[in-house]
């Protein structure tokens, strides 16, 4: 039986900390943790972010469009 998991992601510490200045912006979340966690059964993926306002928020809320495609990502 698979661990049932919900992940709780904050966006801007992922942005800053692991996706700024690298070519890998546009992270697939649901496949990655799948991948990351192939044991879990992972209910939900919970976004945390707020919108920017400086000249990158178009990225943003492309971005966030993106991730409104996946069934198990819900932006906070």
């Amino acid at each position: 039986m698979k661990n049932r998991s919900i992940i709780y992601i904050d966006g801007f510490n992922l942005y800053y900390c692991a996706v700024k200045n690298t070519p890998w912006k546009w992270l697939d979340m649901e496949r990655y943790f799948s991948l990351l966690l192939p044991d879990d059964d992972i209910q939900i993926i919970k976004y945390f972010t707020a919108k920017i306002l400086d000249s990158h928020k178009a990225n943003q809320k492309a971005y966030i469009k993106a991730l409104l495609t996946l069934n198990k990502v819900q932006i906070i």
